[in-house]
């Protein structure tokens, strides 16, 4: 990720925690903020990191430090929030170095290094028809730097809501789920409506070719998926295999050995997701065939077996 690019990313990640530069802590923020660093230690030992997250960034808040910063990313990072705790890493890295400690600032660059390979992205699309002037795009409600478009931006998992706007245009919305780890999500941001214009009417297909078109073209996508899961995990078994040729025995790895054990896991938890999700397309579109209307063009599932070879089909009047 270019520098720009990765300073815009941080900034929008990190946004709530930024204190203006001008207002330098009181006392009493500095006595209630290590109240709060203290009570956020307590409660992330006893393993309530919700509520330790909530302390670190109050004690961020009063008194900005890199110490916190710290504390706070590996919060985030127990809760899941990979994205939040790499930016958070980040900027511990960049609050250390201000502060002349290199080793606290190694310390959180290593930190968000380990995480790098498991972030979770959304990538927002924004084509040439679709620019206009003024045009701004907000995720989550937070403005999102020109920077980022078209640029694969490391989220959270969870549901994410986009917004476009531009003057005298029809705002337009859409919520995305971004699953964990590795997961990617794509939107493509459509030119939007000039205020006053009609909405184009939305195609409706006939009711009686909805259920097994689309139980033929939900099963198909759960059938590739499938696939593809298996081929994943393959993937990974191999990875696996070559960490244990590069050092691994015992619980102990040679550092090429644990990366490569590292990439066989993240791909293992792919490969599982992968074909979960895939069985449970196949599940649902072969529920919409099999309760299809009567009267549907007649379509059947075929397999043919020979030698070398497996095909796997539909037959019918389409």
């Amino acid at each position: 990720m270019p520098a720009l690019r990765r300073a815009a990313t941080i900034a929008l990640l990190v946004s709530a925690l930024a204190r203006p530069a001008a207002a330098d802590p009181t006392p009493e923020d500095v006595a209630a903020a290590d109240a709060a660093f203290a009570e956020g230690k307590r409660l992330a030992k006893d393993g309530d990191y919700e509520k330790a997250c909530a302390a670190f960034e109050k004690s961020q808040t009063l008194a900005p430090g890199s110490g916190t910063l710290l504390n706070l990313g590996n919060c985030y990072e127990r809760l899941g929030r990979l994205a939040t705790a790499w930016a958070t890493f980040r900027a511990a890295a960049a609050s250390a170095r201000d502060h002349q400690s290199p080793a606290r600032a190694r310390e959180a660059l290593a930190r968000a290094a380990a995480l790098e390979s498991r972030l979770s992205r959304l990538l927002v699309v924004v084509p040439d028809d679709a620019r206009r002037p003024g045009l701004s795009i907000a995720h989550d409600g937070v403005p999102l730097d020109e920077a980022l478009w078209n640029d694969p931006l490391p989220v959270d998992p969870g549901e994410h809501l986009v917004r476009v706007e531009a003057p005298g245009h029809r705002p337009f919305e859409r919520r995305l789920t971004v699953g964990n780890t590795a997961s990617r999500v794509e939107i493509i941001i459509p030119p939007l409506a000039r205020e006053g214009d009609a909405p184009p009417p939305a195609p409706v297909a006939p009711a009686s070719d909805v259920p097994w078109i689309t139980g033929l073209a939900i099963g198909g996508v759960g059938i590739a998926a499938v696939g593809a899961g298996l081929g994943i995990g393959i993937e990974a078994i191999i990875l696996n295999g070559r960490s244990n040729d590069a050092g691994c025995r015992d619980g102990l790895c040679t550092p090429e050995g644990l990366d490569l054990r590292n990439r066989a896991l993240t791909l293992s938890h792919v490969s599982t997701a992968v074909t979960t999700a895939g069985l449970v397309h196949v599940a649902a579109g072969l529920v919409l065939w099999l309760t299809a209307p009567e009267g549907e063009p007649p379509v059947e599932p075929v397999a043919e077996v020979g030698a070398g070879r497996f095909t796997l089909g539909m037959r019918g009047a389409f």
